[in-house]
């Protein structure tokens, strides 16, 4: 606290003082805090949307029943083959495109980017810690499967999981 020449106590200086004091304190509890973000699924398909944007929410779709009924993830082979068959937009465009999986690929990428897609890859060959060769083709799950016990106890079985 200082006093200024009107004999005045100035406040100004410890103020902002306390505003960093308190800023920085807040990025220290924010690094130790991890989040879980949960977004709320889009349940509406609407046609009327870019097919990119539709193949994505089919691909949620597709992978979530396909787990909670198998039990399993979804090979890569398998999910593609459900896209195209899912309903009559998928149909006409496997018509037209003739089994043409890029644009299932950009969506499947843009899915593990923005973390709604899980992707297992088994190795069957590491040298130095990097995997060199892989014995399976890619599975997928959503991140939400991770918590099923099946999963877990696939996941363990398979070498995926520490346990």
């Amino acid at each position: 606290m200082s006093v200024n020449s009107n004999g005045q106590v100035d406040t100004t200086q410890n103020e902002s003082i306390e505003v960093k004091t308190s800023k920085n304190k807040k990025k220290s509890n924010n690094n130790k805090i991890k989040r879980l973000v949960l977004v709320p699924k889009d349940t509406n398909l609407n046609p009327n949307e870019p097919l990119y944007k539709y193949a994505e929410k089919v691909i949620l779709r597709v992978i979530d029943q396909y787990v909670r009924e198998t039990k399993h993830p979804i090979r890569r082979k398998d999910l593609i083959e459900y896209v195209f068959v899912y309903d009559s937009r998928m149909q006409e465009y496997d018509k037209v495109s003739k089994h043409d999986i890029s644009m299932i690929s950009y969506a499947i990428t843009r899915l593990l980017r923005s973390g709604k897609l899980v992707k297992l890859e088994f190795c069957k060959h590491w040298d130095n810690g990097k995997c060199i060769e892989f014995y399976r083709k890619r599975e997928y799950l959503l991140p939400e499967h991770l918590q099923l016990p099946e999963i877990q106890e696939y996941l363990k079985k398979n070498g995926l999981t520490e346990g």
